[in-house]
């Protein structure tokens, strides 16, 4: 029997992996890859996914035909390899590569200011990455500080006699560019600092570091010190090193002693004078650049140009730079120039440095001095708070009064990060567009993006959570502009709707004529959308931009449901120079402002990317401005007077432009404005300037006498919003939570407290006693010319008269009166007003009222003279104080100032009517006022019923004498 013949095997084909192409994924994402795999229909195979290449990453399956990759745990972009292998059941196999560019979202926002997509868990990453930011900088000032103390105690004490060393630009450099904190006293202030840019180490003292080594000062700081010196020149030095040291912005006497120290410390060492200030810049640049360390100061040596090119070529050339200040407690113009080619920074001139606070370095050790007061210490107590999810304190006792924890350590740390933020605007620094630097100020920017998008107004700190409220006030707190994107919030409370889809925007050019202080654009900037500025001008006057006029205090975030909005809605104010175009995206939105340092001079600016709300000034059409009021396609409204401007919530500006028929329109309630918010308050104050008039029985007075009439060119402005105190809160610009009434109390009221003065109210009295008469004169003066009825605050004279007639009764009338106490506001308003109609009455003046103007003008001159006695001497006279001496002067009552003031002024003897009203006077001042030799006034009261006297001073009188009834009924 034949056996049977057993074919020879089948040949099979081995695995074959279809091409991966690269892949790009998120960090933060399982990722999923499939292979394609063909196999021989009779085998059967094994797969092995492993990692080849990258940051180590999680691979689950990796026996599958099917991986999932998780990276989450990276913090930065990166690509990874793995390679596929597949043996099949006749151990045949294949393999191929693919790679995965794995991005990080955080990574990602930290380049574009684009921080939609950290949510959910990211959130909680940021958080934890700016903790370990802050770790690290500690280790990083750690071993710095130990590679220049080593074990020894830090004892340092540069006196009254020294500056301090900022470095608030200089601390974005972390990771790749650290700052260190070289020299801190117990109370917190540095006196020195080091900081590593571009791998060069550069320091900075506040003191004349050299000259006082050279005298015996801070020996225990003489072995730190040439530690430092070798860690800035990155070698180690002895006796016998002979390095090149080159010093460039000293005079003579600087140079000399830092030639000296060397001298006795390293003899060897060569040291250049680059002294020569007729020299060219490559000669001093050459000399600088020859050298391993430069020593530079601020004694004004060379041109700023000089000293910016030689410099700006010592750091390409990568120079390790040592700034020794020589300027005592002051410092130079050119010293911010020096410390900011390192990023430092120090008071400017006049600036007192150490000098009061003589703070000094005492300290056991390294540790000792860091936990003091860490770098980035204020940072990392809020993140902390938000890692831990919980803070120290109970926001919700700001009710009434806040944790001292709070108020003294989270609060202080809070504005110091929007210092910090508000600094990198104002330096105009695009913060997402800076690559290996400001690392942790690009999150915590982030991080108050995040918060800002959770925020539902209003909140009431009672019931919120702790937790929730402190995201919410850290975004509030955590604004920054200079950036091409920023995310709308979901709620910006009272302030303005969100959503500005039916707004298309657009460009324009506009002209303004400067003025001091700042005036509005007419132009919107519209939440998240970038706007772009350029000065168009060539004047010399200088600007900034910004957006909003609130004040942060109209918000009251401890209140009841008053939590309503954000509370810094106004922007840093960013100075733009002429051809300077500058790019701002706020997630707020608002009008926009420019401030001037100057008036009158023709300023131009283009802006992109721009809305136009309802907005009116001269030469604009008021019909366009109604149509746009009542379309109401934003929640704010502006109207510019040339000295008065408006900045309303859009239904208050309704309410506003409804109020009066004779000023229903933008032009006519413009003219309105100037008149009675910038002409008559300014008439009865004092002033002189453009649209003020000019009333001959005020100026005459001040040129009959030689006195100087204050000038006044500037804008004054009212927020028709929400108050910083009260209803109304004075200031400029006021605020307030009423629509604005050109005749309005409430707004004439505010505006005269920026125009009142506490001399011109008798001794005692409230002090709104003074802040009134501004309302009061405008009222009356718009009575007159155009009938408009004065609706003034009754005030009590009725009740005074009463007390008056009773006085006479009595043994000592005055005393009587001063017993009384007539110190309320309207009492004392009272008294003011029967002074100015007796003025008028006796015919001192045809408009009793200008009596104030002529007290104003000449409170002025006293209080510029009071504190030098050789002006008060040279004017005292004048103003009618002839026999006081400068020391009496400073120290006048008001009661003493008022009555020989009024009685200069009038050419009357006003001491019976004060004695009249128990108005305490001096015998000095009495002896003053009647060596006038004026007519007496007459005691006796005008009579008018409640506001009859904003009708006119020319009253019905009545005798004190115990006898007259009161003449009205």
């Amino acid at each position: 029997m034949t056996p049977p013949v057993t074919p020879p095997p089948v040949e099979t084909a081995a695995p074959t992996i279809a091409a991966i192409p690269p892949l790009t994924e998120w960090n933060n994402e399982a990722i999923s890859i499939s292979a394609n795999v063909t196999l021989d229909p009779t085998v059967t195979a094994t797969y092995l996914w492993q990692q080849t290449a990258g940051a180590e990453v999680i691979i689950s399956d990796a026996d599958k035909q099917t991986v999932i990759i998780d990276g989450s745990q990276l913090e930065d972009d990166t690509v990874v390899t793995l390679q596929l292998t597949v043996t099949d059941s006749n151990n045949k196999s294949a393999s191929t590569l693919v790679n995965i560019s794995l991005n990080d979202r955080i990574t990602a926002a930290m380049k574009t200011g684009n921080a939609s997509d950290i949510t959910g868990p990211l959130v909680t990453s940021l958080v934890k990455r700016l903790n370990q930011d802050f770790l690290q900088t500690k280790l990083l000032q750690t071993d710095f500080l130990n590679t220049i103390f080593s074990t020894d105690a830090i004892v340092f004490e540069p006196g009254q006699h020294s500056q301090l060393i900022g470095i608030n630009n200089a601390i974005h450099g972390y990771p790749n560019n650290p700052t260190f904190e070289l020299l801190k006293g117990n109370q917190g202030r540095i006196f020195a600092a080091a900081t590593t840019q571009q791998g060069v180490n550069h320091a900075a003292f506040g003191t004349d570091i050299f000259n006082r080594l050279n005298a015996g000062h801070f020996p225990e700081f003489e072995a730190s010190f040439k530690r430092l010196l070798a860690w800035q020149m990155q070698q180690t030095l002895t006796d016998a090193s002979t390095n090149h040291i080159s010093l460039f912005g000293l005079n003579e006497s600087g140079a000399s002693r830092v030639k000296t120290w060397f001298a006795s410390h390293y003899p060897n060492m060569i040291v250049t004078h680059c002294a020569d200030s007729a020299a060219t810049n490559d000669t001093l640049t050459s000399c600088v650049n020859d050298s391993d360390l430069v020593v530079v100061a601020s004694d004004e040596v060379f041109t700023d140009l000089q000293l910016n090119s030689v410099l700006d070529s010592a750091l390409t050339q990568k120079k390790p730079l040592l700034y020794t200040h020589r300027h005592s407690w002051n410092s130079k113009p050119q010293t911010a120039i020096v410390l900011g080619k390192i990023h430092f920074s120090m008071q400017g001139p006049g600036g007192p440095g150490n000098f009061f606070s003589a703070d000094k370095a005492n300290w056991n050790n390294v540790a000792d001095m860091q936990q003091a007061s860490p770098l980035f210490n204020d940072e990392q107590k809020w993140v902390n708070g938000f890692l831990n999810q919980e803070f120290p304190f109970n926001f919700s006792q700001c009710q009434t009064d806040c944790d001292a924890v709070y108020n003294d350590s989270y609060r202080p740390s809070l504005l110091a990060i929007k210092q910090r933020i508000n600094q990198l605007d104002q330096n105009k620094i695009a913060l997402f567009e800076q690559e290996n630097s400001h690392a942790i100020y690009k999150k915590i920017v982030l991080l108050g993006d995040v918060y800002r998008q959770d925020i539902q107004y209003p909140m009431n700190v009672a019931s919120i959570d702790n937790l929730s409220f402190a995201k919410a006030y850290f975004a509030d707190h955590s604004m920054f502009y200079t950036r091409s994107f920023s995310m709308v919030p979901n709620s910006l409370g009272n302030f303005s709707r969100t959503d500005f889809s039916h707004v298309s925007p657009k460009d324009k050019q506009i002209n303004l004529t400067s003025k001091s202080g700042f005036r509005s654009t007419g132009v919107y900037h519209i939440p998240g959308q970038p706007m772009s500025i350029k000065r168009l001008d060539n004047s010399a006057v200088r600007t900034w931009v910004f957006v909003n006029t609130q004040r942060s205090g109209s918000t009251k975030e401890f209140g009841d449901n008053t939590y309503n909005r954000p509370k810094y809605l106004q922007s840093p104010q960013i100075e733009l120079k002429n051809g300077e175009t500058i790019t701002l995206t706020s997630a707020y939105g608002g009008p926009v402002q420019i401030r001037f340092e100057e008036s009158d001079i023709n300023t131009q600016f283009s802006f992109s990317n721009i809305g136009e709300h309802p907005y009116w000034r001269d030469g604009m059409d008021a019909n366009t401005f109604a149509t746009s009021l009542a379309q109401a396609d934003y929640d704010w409204a502006e109207i510019a007077s040339p000295h008065f401007e408006v900045h309303s919530q859009i239904d208050k500006m309704q309410k506003t432009m409804a109020l009066y028929p004779r000023w229903n329109s933008a032009d006519t309630m413009a003219e309105a404005m100037n008149n009675n918010l910038h002409n008559l308050p300014h008439v009865l104050a004092g002033y002189q300037g453009p649209n003020i008039d000019t009333v001959a029985e005020i100026v005459d007075f001040a040129n009959n006498h030689n006195l100087a009439i204050a000038q006044l060119n500037k804008v004054k402005h009212m927020n028709a919003d929400q108050a910083t105190c009260g209803s109304g809160c004075s200031g400029n610009p006021y605020d307030a939570f009423w629509s604005f009434n050109p005749l309005g109390h409430g707004d004439i009221h505010e505006l005269g407290h920026g125009l009142e003065h506490s001399k011109l109210r008798f001794d005692g009295v409230d002090s709104h006693a003074s802040t009134n008469p501004y309302s009061y004169y405008t009222k009356y003066m718009n009575y007159l010319s155009l009938g408009e009825l004065p609706n003034c605050q009754s005030l009590p004279i009725k009740n005074e008269f009463d007390l008056l007639q009773q006085s006479v009764q009595t043994a000592d009338p005055s005393a009587f009166m001063k017993a009384a106490n007539l110190s309320g506001w309207n009492q004392g308003m009272s008294i003011m007003v029967q002074m100015y109609a007796t003025a008028q009455k006796q015919g001192a003046l045809s408009n009793g009222w200008h009596l104030l103007p002529r007290l104003h003008i000449i409170l002025r001159e006293f209080e510029n003279a009071k504190n030098d006695v050789s002006k008060w001497d040279a004017i005292k006279a004048q103003l009618g104080f002839s026999l006081f001496e400068q020391t009496e002067a400073k120290s006048i009552s008001n009661n003493d100032f008022l009555v020989i003031a009024m009685s200069h002024a009038t050419k009357l003897n006003y001491l019976p009517l004060f004695d009249m009203w128990g108005l305490t006077v001096s015998d000095k001042a009495k002896l003053q006022v009647n060596q006038f030799g004026y007519a007496a006034t007459i005691k006796q009261v005008f009579a008018f019923e409640k506001d009859g006297y904003c009708y006119g001073l020319d009253m019905p009188t009545v005798a004190i004498d115990g006898i007259h009834p009161w003449p009205l009924n």
